[in-house]
Parts: C-alpha cells; structure tokens; sequence
C-alpha cells in the first residue's frame, strides 16, 4: 500500500493505492491517526483490495472521527473494495461518495459551526429496518 495525505479544495484527503491486508493495518491505523483535522476524506478510488483487517481499521478511524465531533468519509471504493463493503453491511454504515468533489463538499460543511449532518450518516449499529 502507498498513501499520502493532499489538500483538496480547503479539505484534508488520504489516499490510499495498492492493497490493505493484516501486514499493511497498523500502517493504516497509524496514517489514520495523523489527520490533523477532524473531518477528512478516504480515497480509495485506486486501492485494489481490502481485508477484514483493513475494514476494522476504516471502522476506528471513523468511530474515533465521530467521537471528537469529527467526520470521515470514504470515496470512489473499485469493485473489490465494494464488494467487501457490501458483504460486511459497511456500505449501510460509513458515509461512501462517488467523487471525491462531493465527499470534499460535505466533509467542509460538516466543519461549519451548525452544518447539518446528512441524513444517510448512521451510527455504527443503527442499521435501517
């Protein structure tokens, strides 16, 4: 896996390229915990593959996101990441984008003193009847 860290439009972007396993997870944990903002965006259009591992991993960074008043999303899961997204119910729970533009767009306006939070955002476990 190679990731870095870009600015997109006043926002704080991650993106991750390659493959995310149980050897690349405390790599991922620790880029995670480097944000330096509380709302930032996962791009994952040109990862190829995630495990469990690496799922766990995203669910953290997006409980401990959520726990300072913070966001984070996903954007542009390939296939095979949204295959595991799917097969997990992680599609149900963690706020996924098709573009980047409009991930970028709710994450700054998540950072708005009064932004509303979109009504697709759930908790972890709150799942829709």
């Amino acid at each position: 896996m190679s990731a870095h860290w870009s600015d997109s439009g006043g926002c704080t972007v991650l993106e991750l390229v390659g493959e995310i396993d149980m050897a690349e997870a405390p790599r991922l944990t620790a880029l995670l915990s480097q944000a330096g903002s509380p709302h930032f965006v996962v791009d994952l259009t040109r990862l190829t593959f995630i495990d469990s591992t690496g799922l766990a991993v995203l669910v953290s960074g997006w409980r401990q996101a959520s726990s300072t008043g913070g966001s984070m999303r996903l954007v542009g899961p390939q296939r095979a990441v949204s295959k595991m997204l799917q097969i997990t119910g992680l599609d149900q729970v963690l706020p996924i984008h098709d573009s980047l533009e409009q991930a970028v767009r709710l994450s700054l306006s998540g950072c708005q003193p009064g932004a509303r939070q979109p009504a697709a955002e759930r908790t972890l476990g709150d799942r829709p009847d």
